[in-house]
């Protein structure tokens, strides 16, 4: 059996699921950040959202560069706490 997603796109089947996608939308770029969409939405428009791919006037986000992102602000947060602590 073929699952769909939202938008009707057909997926893998059930016995063998489609590999983790390479893009999200803006949404779910947002709840991995816990940013609302509207804010999203701004950061894409004015460039500040790592990853934004624009498919006509469908905008995406690369799953590796924002993950990446998240990591290096990570890591930047990390080290300015070792900085405060010392």
């Amino acid at each position: 059996m073929w699952r769909t997603d939202r938008h009707g796109v057909r997926g893998g089947d059930m016995d063998h699921p489609q590999t983790e996608r390479l893009t999200l939308t803006v949404e779910e770029a947002c709840r991995l950040y816990g940013i609302g969409r509207t804010m999203g939405y701004e950061l894409a428009r004015r460039g500040e959202l790592p990853g934004v791919i624009r498919l006509g006037r469908r905008l995406l986000v690369s799953r590796p560069a924002l993950e990446r992102a998240l990591r290096v602000g990570a890591a930047r947060d990390a080290d300015r706490a070792e900085d405060g602590a010392a």
